[in-house]
């Protein structure tokens, strides 16, 4: 998304663009299936949109594609052996998911949070020295570590707080669902740059010895080509850059590298649970969202539409998604459902279950990983030293790189690549005076 946001910027600005897509086709992790369910579209990466003024939705409004709000009140959460519904946070008292939980989940953390400025500490430290309320500590780590593909320990406060000091976004987040499928915005916007855009070009060599960019390109049956230009933007995801499989001649400066690896890269991968029925009526009713302390929280991504098949959407994160990815897909699935159960008193999902798909984004090579987060010595001047230019020839965007408090989203990447096109027209502009 940010390679596209990026060669839209260009064309805008009347600089010829020529797009190299490893994959055989656009979005990255924007990634929406089209079979699992039908004539329903679900989404194997990227889920929803993240609040009402970023720029996806100008995306959205461009094209006019429908969209629809997710309900905030559709969750429901397992603690302490029992079942919650968010809605029931408007009970006084001590109540495990009373007022107190309210008030410390959607006012009090989120404000001391984003006013955090002292050492560094991770997400679960942070907790630790607030007498904060059980449930409301679930909550915080679901908003804040999970969201982040992250553990509590692994995520830094710190940086954390500066990035929601910048974010355009309001917490707590309305999310949005792309009705047609959220790749449906990468193929319109990759249809107006057919003519520039190659599919299966996957770059192998970044070399800077001469003048401009030369990028070598595996090419069809094994076969390498050059590709030259004045500049490049690389919008490969942190883990493709951490694996080093992307060579830089001459290698990338030392604080370049240093970034890179400083920097957290999330692990998480999706599994998408098709069954027989709505097994979890009785125990769940009507939920749209379903979590607890836990690695995995469940979306029902065909919430409330008519004829549509019962479908669950597990998405996975930090170290039970990086242990779970090394076995075969049939024993995460399991896994899934095992923990599904244990949650939800009464439910036997193995045996409603008609199909299980394991998308699993650390194990895909082209991305190596989920999203970046802010992990203990790394900031958002981390994230501006990974965007920074070299040489006034190679430019860098991807969420990864955003330093404008917007990382680890789709629109996120998407202002990177905006904001790399603007550096590569000024380079340009500033060569020729």
């Amino acid at each position: 998304m940010a390679g596209l946001a990026c060669a839209h910027a260009f064309r805008r600005a009347g600089v010829p663009v020529r797009i190299l897509e490893a994959r055989n086709r656009v979005g990255g992790r924007v990634w929406t299936d089209r079979e699992f369910a039908g004539a329903f579209p679900v989404e194997a990466g990227a889920l929803m949109v993240h609040g009402k003024r970023v720029s996806v939705q100008d995306w959205i409004a461009e094209y006019g594609v429908e969209t629809r709000p997710l309900p905030r009140l559709g969750t429901r959460i397992s603690h302490a052996g029992r079942l919650w519904r968010t809605s029931t946070m408007v009970l006084p008292g001590n109540h495990p998911f009373g007022a107190r939980t309210s008030f410390d989940a959607f006012w009090r953390l989120p404000r001391d949070l984003a006013r955090y400025r002292g050492p560094e500490c991770s997400l679960q430290e942070f907790l630790d020295r607030r007498s904060t309320a059980p449930a409301a500590r679930l909550i915080a780590n679901f908003f804040y570590a999970h969201a982040a593909a992250a553990d509590p320990w692994e995520l830094n406060v710190k940086g954390t707080a500066e990035e929601m000091r910048l974010s355009t976004s309001e917490f707590p987040w309305r999310n949005y669902q792309v009705m047609p499928g959220f790749d449906r915005l990468a193929s319109l916007r990759a249809g107006e740059l057919q003519d520039s855009l190659r599919l299966g070009a996957r770059v192998l060599r970044v070399d800077l010895r001469g003048a401009g960019v030369e990028l070598t390109v595996a090419g069809a049956e094994g076969r390498a080509e050059v590709v030259r230009a004045p500049a490049a933007v690389i919008t490969v995801p942190l883990g493709v850059l951490r694996s080093e499989s992307l060579e830089f001649d001459p290698p990338l400066p030392a604080e370049k590298l240093k970034a890179i690896h400083a920097l957290g890269n999330g692990a998480g991968f999706i599994t998408l649970l098709r069954f027989r029925e709505a097994f979890w009526r009785g125990q769940l009713g009507e939920f749209v969202f379903f979590g607890a302390d836990s690695a995995t929280f469940y979306f029902r991504p065909l919430y409330r539409l008519r004829d549509a098949p019962a479908v669950l959407l597990a998405f996975t994160t930090g170290r039970e998604a990086a242990r779970l990815s090394s076995l075969p897909p049939r024993e995460v699935v399991a896994a899934v459902l095992d923990e599904f159960a244990r949650l939800v008193p009464g439910v036997r999902p193995h045996e409603h279950l008609i199909e299980g798909r394991v998308v699993n984004w650390q194990e895909d090579p082209l991305s190596l990983g989920a999203y970046s987060f802010l992990t203990l010595g790394s900031d958002l001047r981390t994230r501006q030293a990974l965007a920074t230019p070299i040489d006034g020839r190679i430019f860098f965007a991807g969420e990864a790189t955003n330093y404008a408090g917007e990382a680890q989203t789709v629109h996120g990447a998407i202002d990177s690549g905006v904001r790399a096109a603007g550096e590569v027209v000024a380079a340009l502009r500033a060569g020729r005076s």
